[in-house]
């Protein structure tokens, strides 16, 4: 599957079932496993871009954290293009990128961010961002 069909399987899946279906979340997870992680990163990210349903982002996170697909995409840019659309309590987005690429790096880049944004709301989303990363329980 390319990264447009996993978009579209984990939304409509999200919009069926919800995020809290155990056996959806499990079917999900055993399918994107066998696919190509970048693509599946790449659909799961752009859930965060696009998506303002907390149900179609907590699923999208919840399979990041559980496939940790790993993603050639640089982290300020993905961190810069889900600003404006990512739910600030699902967790696992910061997680997933501070798993992937690093707490410290993580930190460095939302705090360089932030010091630039002007935009308030943003600016509350990268500090939330920032405490998820600090206050993550492994």
């Amino acid at each position: 599957m390319n990264s447009d069909e996993i978009y579209e399987k984990v939304t409509t899946s999200a919009d069926r079932f919800g995020a809290g279906n155990p056996q959806q979340f499990a079917f999900l997870a055993s399918v994107l496993a066998k696919c190509d992680q970048q693509q599946v990163a790449k659909a799961l990210i752009n859930i965060f871009k696009q998506e303002n349903s907390y149900e179609r982002q907590e699923l999208g996170g919840q399979l990041l954290v559980k496939i940790q697909p790993r993603y050639a995409a640089d982290v300020h840019a993905i961190i810069q293009s889900v600003l404006g659309h990512w739910d600030r309590s699902v967790e696992q987005l910061p997680h997933y990128l501070a798993s992937t690429y690093g707490a410290d790096i993580c930190n460095q880049c939302l705090k360089e961010i932030l010091e630039l944004e002007p935009d308030e709301n943003k600016r509350n989303e990268l500090e939330t961002m920032l405490w998820w990363i600090r206050n993550q329980h492994n």
